[in-house]
């Protein structure tokens, strides 16, 4: 799966898609393996190389709805860390708590990313 043209859009990257609900976080152009996590939370990784796999971002599903579930603000500006926290709140697995803590979060402190979206 090919991932934002470097010629069109070579910098990081937080996008929100308001028709189809979901927000992606990229902070690589190009080819990326996609590892689902959760029903709703799938990370984007580099293609294997001899160094591993490298994780460069993450999708995730239903933004709008489960603000809007869990009492976050729903419209405007809000914080895809909150976000994200409070996914990793609700949704306790494991895999999903490591997940945000050790690929997605590290994203938004390591690269310069927006660390909000706005919802419509």
């Amino acid at each position: 799966m090919t991932l934002v043209d470097p010629r069109i859009d070579p910098e990081p990257v937080t996008y929100y898609d308001k028709e189809d609900d979901f927000a992606t976080i990229l902070i690589f152009s190009g080819e990326v393996e996609v590892e689902q996590i959760s029903k709703d939370l799938s990370l984007f990784a580099r293609p294997r190389t001899e160094m591993g796999l490298t994780y460069v971002g993450c999708y995730l599903r239903g933004v709008r709805e489960f603000c809007k579930k869990h009492g976050m603000p729903c419209h405007g500006e809000v914080s895809i860390t909150d976000i994200m926290n409070k996914v990793a709140e609700k949704d306790p697995a494991p895999r999903t708590v490591a997940a945000i803590r050790d690929v997605v979060l590290p994203l938004f402190r390591d690269f310069p990313i927006s660390k909000t979206v706005v919802l419509p």
